[in-house]
């Protein structure tokens, strides 16, 4: 994984600093950039937002940084049309339940938030009897 320190050098910030940002041991950024280990999913995804790269660029997959991917936006309507569905009520209703899993998805992120926040804060002191 030598990506990792080629990019982590062209910041210019050190291994120990980028250890930190990834909460993550020195040692361990120190193997994958020695290619003794790969990091997990999660890192792996961090490291790619951190640097502005893909996964696959990081892992040795391509040779380009940055993902050539060309974004089509259509609206529910024009995408269910090519799915061959132009009943309006059909359409209606396809788009309720994505308007409600849309809503769903934020409330599980919602959830999470909450859960990591109060999972961060102290926890009560041991009683002792």
């Amino acid at each position: 994984m030598n990506r990792i320190k080629n990019l982590r050098k062209n910041l210019g910030i050190t291994q120990k600093q980028l250890a930190d940002k990834l909460s993550v041991a020195n040692s361990t950024l120190s193997y994958w950039e020695q290619g003794k280990y790969e990091p997990d999913h999660r890192n792996l995804f961090a490291l790619a937002d951190y640097f502005g790269v893909t996964t696959d660029y990081l892992l040795g997959k391509t040779d380009k940084p940055n993902a050539d991917v060309k974004t089509i936006f259509i609206t529910t309507e024009e995408f269910l049309a090519t799915q061959g569905i132009t009943n309006r009520e059909h359409i209606e209703s396809l788009k309720n339940l994505i308007d409600l899993a849309k809503a769903n998805a934020e409330m599980d992120s919602e959830m999470d938030s909450a859960s990591n926040s109060f999972l961060k804060k102290e926890s009560p002191k041991k009683r002792t009897n």
